[in-house]
């Protein structure tokens, strides 16, 4: 469980209990940065956390690129960042396949699940 203590909140749910990222999982709408799930951001949700462009994993990859660092607020907020536009990427998409599944035209589009 998460020390609430310590927690950076932000505005839209997403928390995050700052510390050195080790190894990165994901459980339970949490992105955990130790192996012992004791801190991480809260407020992720599976589909940001599988969200991939360029055929890599963008949280996970952002975060394995710091393994071994305490991750700054400059850090953190950025981070926060990240996961707010893919989540808005993610609903603009869904928006846009629903509106084209009732057109008579060919595309092509990537479904998310």
């Amino acid at each position: 469980m998460l020390e609430r203590s310590s927690d950076l909140a932000f505005g839209d749910g997403c928390s995050v209990v700052p510390g050195k990222v080790e190894k990165t999982s994901y459980f339970n709408d949490t992105v955990w940065l130790d192996k012992s799930q004791t801190r991480g951001f809260q407020g992720v949700s599976e589909a940001v956390w599988e969200f991939h462009i360029g055929g890599y994993q963008v949280c996970e990859k952002w975060l394995k690129d710091r393994k071994g660092r305490t991750l700054s607020k400059d850090d953190i907020t950025h981070y926060h960042k990240i996961v707010v536009a893919l989540s808005e990427t993610i609903r603009l998409m869904t928006e846009m396949h629903e509106r084209l599944k009732g057109l008579d035209v060919n595309y092509e589009i990537t479904t998310i699940s």
